[in-house]
């Protein structure tokens, strides 16, 4: 972790990590909430939606944002996680995966 910001870094400087149990509907939409706001920022980032048991669409949603939303220039990658259920679970699993100097937890809804 360097704590200093650095515009050419290959490294994320911020990972978002979002828990997400059966929200096929309301991610999609709060996915292309971050993704326009990371756009706008000068660091690298990532996105890791770690999904937890859903019952719903939750994973078809989320790779079809990746597949379709993400492109090779955006200042950010979306990885798809799994953990065991259970929000405590997703959170540990998405906080241990993130390589980013700034950790940031928020619900599907963006709270």
């Amino acid at each position: 972790m360097t704590n200093v910001f650095d515009a050419d870094s290959s490294e994320p400087f911020l990972s978002i990590i979002i828990p997400a149990y059966n929200e096929e509907r309301r991610l999609p939409p709060s996915l292309q909430k971050v993704a326009a706001w990371l756009r706008a920022q000068p660091w690298r980032s990532e996105v890791i939606v770690v999904e937890n048991g859903s019952t719903d669409g939750t994973t078809p949603a989320v790779e079809a944002f990746i597949q379709n939303e993400v492109h090779p220039d955006d200042p950010f990658v979306v990885r798809l996680l799994h953990s065991a259920q259970g929000k405590g679970a997703a959170v540990k699993v998405g906080m241990l995966a993130a390589e980013g100097d700034y950790l940031f937890m928020c619900d599907a809804d963006l709270a």
